[in-house]
């Protein structure tokens, strides 16, 4: 990436060695391991019979390691990445695969929109990609196997929405008010007042945490005024519907 040999004294030249040995396991194992290992027996034995019985070469076979200070699979995209994926998370230690992936986006929006844009159509493009040639390292099949390593090694933590129960509601009330009476701050008070409603409607309205600031409080204070009224029904009692029956049948 630097085409020169790495400094061993380097501190950052150090660290760019340890970020493509990780690069180079996650693009390994993005394959399962038995997937892997049964590559590699069958590579060897392969190779052990047709040397026995016929005359092939070394070379025949492809060096593994290139020769040229190039990158040519888009190693230095992957060290974005992977140093992305240090940084802290907020739920977790650190940020998810989700949040990771997103630099290898603005690495192939920086391809298309320089000099290397070229548009042409392709039919050789990735399921999810779009069917145009591209130059950014971010669409080979090197980098896809890559990602799909490091979403395997990090996997992803989700937190699915959970019901908002009764006991968390008069928990929150008591944490609500305690807090209430311990400050004499009255914007704070306001604060609190204004966040035990906003937990009081979701609740009782079964209401997402988004859909609460839509509702009309006008309708809803209608609503619970015409319902809480005792001395009025709002169904059609019993008796009254077997009146009604009789005065259909006759």
């Amino acid at each position: 990436m630097t085409l020169r040999n790495p400094v061993v004294s380097d501190p950052k030249d150090a660290m760019t060695l340890i970020t493509i040995r990780r690069a180079s396991l996650d693009a390994l194992w993005a394959r399962e391991p038995g997937t892997v290992q049964g590559n590699l027996s069958r590579a060897v034995r392969d190779h052990r019979e047709a040397a026995a019985v016929c005359s092939l070469e070394r070379g025949e076979l492809p060096y593994l390691p290139s020769p040229e200070l190039k990158d040519r699979v888009g190693m230095t995209s992957a060290v974005y990445v992977l140093q992305a994926s240090r940084r802290a998370g907020q739920y977790v230690r650190n940020v998810q695969y989700e949040t990771v992936r997103k630099s290898a986006t603005w690495i192939g929006n920086m391809y298309e929109a320089g000099a290397a844009y070229t548009g042409a159509p392709t039919t050789d493009a990735p399921p999810t990609a779009e069917p145009f040639e591209s130059a950014s390292p971010t669409r080979r099949k090197w980098f896809a196997r890559f990602l799909r390593g490091v979403k395997l090694r990090m996997g992803q933590v989700r937190y699915q929405n959970e019901p908002l129960t009764s006991e968390m509601v008069l928990a929150l009330d008591q944490l609500i008010t305690f807090e209430w009476h311990r400050t004499t701050d009255d914007r704070e008070r306001e604060r609190l007042e204004e966040l035990m409603c906003y937990v009081l409607i979701g609740f009782g309205a079964s209401l997402r945490g988004e859909e609460v600031p839509l509702l009309s409080l006008r309708g809803m204070l209608y609503f619970w005024k015409e319902t809480a009224r005792p001395n009025e029904d709002h169904l059609v009692g019993y008796e009254e519907c077997g009146t009604i029956g009789e005065r259909e049948t006759d």
